[in-house]
């Protein structure tokens, strides 16, 4: 079920399975419409590109799971690299740090 909060526009779906594709139909404001159009034109991609780039990375900052994920993958790929004296000020930092 689409809940609808005052900040978000409501948005309603209709779907057609393509192939290894979802071809849907998307209400918009047509406000988000033009500025979508605008900078699909810029970055030179469609607007299917940049629909799907843009829900690909909004679930990605909104599933927490996938955010450690990705920062642990990070991690892992820069090693350690703990400074003495960066964990020590840190330390310091956070102790007068009122939680």
């Amino acid at each position: 079920m689409l809940r609808v909060t005052p900040n978000r526009p409501r948005i309603q779906l209709r779907a057609l399975r393509v192939g290894s594709c979802v071809k849907t139909a998307v209400s918009i404001p047509d406000d988000l419409y033009d500025r979508a159009e605008r900078l699909a034109r810029r970055l030179k991609m469609t607007r299917s590109g940049l629909f799907s780039a843009a829900l690909s990375e909004y679930i990605a900052r909104h599933t927490e799971d996938d955010v450690t994920d990705a920062m642990n993958a990070a991690l892992l790929k820069i090693g350690d690299q703990s400074d003495p004296f960066v964990r020590e000020a840190s330390v310091g930092v956070l102790k007068g740090t009122e939680w």
